[in-house]
């Protein structure tokens, strides 16, 4: 797949749990699975909703990293590039997602 050749975030430092971090794993309510993966320079924001119905307007926590930052969109499982926003300095981002839908962000 060229998302995961061309995103060494995804494989790099497979097993070394610091390029690994939950963002969103116990939304029940809206069943948004959240995680953040971290090789090479690379910051990747991947978000799946599990359910049927679109999240707008869904906000994720990312105060563990510390800086502002941009969503720029990387993948989409549904036609057209999924939808960000900048985290701001109070450490949240918010995401636009279709029911159904997994997206990956790189975060700069």
């Amino acid at each position: 797949c060229a998302l995961y050749r061309t995103h060494p975030a995804l494989y790099g430092q497979e097993y070394d749990n610091r390029c690994f971090r939950w963002v969103a794993r116990q939304d029940a309510r809206y069943g948004v699975l959240g995680w953040l993966r971290m090789s090479g320079g690379e910051v990747l924001l991947c978000l799946a909703n599990t359910g049927p119905a679109p999240l707008p307007a869904y906000r994720v926590c990312l105060r563990s990293l510390c800086r502002e930052l941009r969503l720029l969109p990387v993948f989409s499982t549904l036609p057209g590039p999924p939808a960000g926003d900048a985290a701001t300095a109070e450490g949240w981002a918010t995401v636009s997602l279709k029911g159904f839908q997994g997206a990956v962000f790189r975060l700069v």
